[in-house]
């Protein structure tokens, strides 16, 4: 018996270490592959406008890269949507790839999030960012310097602590 407990006790150690190491691999923010000042791109919106990265300098920005068939980008996304009410100053840039207009327009509607989100029809500035699977987040000081990139989600606990950060390096 006391045999079987032990076993349990080690078993469940070991899982939850496993766990949380492949967590941490997983969802930790890494620098990103070619540190330094990020590459201004110009995206359309899903209302038709346009925009490029440079109208932001002076802000700390938050390019987020999702998907509307990303399970996990719905969570996020709402984290991001109320992150963007806590840190006014905050400018999530929500950039979908590949994906009509109207489809990521009805999505946003769903998850009731606001403000139009960026397309990147071509995957060009994916590309620019070294961006394979959704979701990523970039993170820009308001000086334009990279310090961190996020792959995998982000809740609210990492969007704050790396607010905290990009803010503190202007």
């Amino acid at each position: 018996m006391r045999e079987l407990l032990r076993f349990r006790r080690i078993s469940g150690l070991l899982l939850l270490t496993g766990t949380l190491t492949v967590g941490y691999l997983l969802f930790r923010p890494v620098k990103p592959m070619a540190a330094g000042m990020a590459p201004d791109s110009w995206l359309g919106t899903t209302t038709g406008l346009q925009t490029a990265l440079t109208d932001y300098r002076g802000h700390p920005v938050l390019p987020n890269f999702f998907a509307t068939w990303c399970t996990t980008c719905k969570e996020e996304l709402l984290a991001i949507a109320r992150a963007r009410q806590k840190h006014p100053d905050l400018v999530a840039l929500l950039i979908d790839e590949h994906e009509p207009a109207a489809q990521v327009r009805a999505f946003l509607h769903g998850l009731n999030v606001s403000g139009p989100a960026l397309l990147d029809v071509d995957g060009a500035v994916a590309s620019r960012y070294s961006i394979s699977a959704q979701p990523v987040t970039v993170w820009i000081a308001p000086s334009g310097q990279i310090p961190a990139v996020s792959r995998g989600p982000v809740d609210a606990w990492i969007i704050d602590a790396r607010y905290s950060e990009l803010i503190s390096t202007t």
